[in-house]
């Protein structure tokens, strides 16, 4: 079903035949919020893989700079980032109070969010995935 929306999508319109530069247009021109629900209308996408997405196309492009109100649809919470958060004091069950205080943390740090959520999956992945060593 994903490949049949992906196909569907970039049919559509000879401007969504480059689903990166069509999304990446989107954010740059501040439509990052429209961007996320049209991603989320895809069949398996969600918050998370939106949120991912996002993420990684303002990874690949630091010039493109986001409202505060916009970090919120550029951090995934996965399991991983969930337990590396709540080292943090980020604990709390509900994924977007999750988020408001990583973002907070972020700029209280002038660090840039997507870049830490980015590291965080990494730290939570590899302190995940590493072999014991006895």
């Amino acid at each position: 079903m994903l490949v049949l929306d992906t196909l569907d999508f970039i049919s559509s319109s000879p401007q969504k035949k480059n689903i990166y530069l069509y999304f990446k247009q989107m954010i740059e021109n501040n439509r990052c919020q429209e961007a996320y629900k049209e991603l989320n209308n895809f069949y398996g996408v969600s918050d998370k893989l939106a949120t991912f997405f996002i993420r990684d196309v303002l990874l690949l492009n630091p010039d493109i700079e986001l409202e505060i109100e916009d970090y919120k649809i550029v951090i995934p919470i996965d399991t991983w980032v969930a337990k590396e958060a709540k080292k943090l004091g980020c604990d709390d069950k509900d994924i977007q109070a999750v988020k408001e205080c990583l973002i907070k943390m972020c700029l209280e740090q002038q660090l840039y969010p997507p870049k830490v959520a980015a590291g965080l999956w990494k730290k939570g992945y590899r302190a995940t995935n590493e072999p014991c060593l006895s």
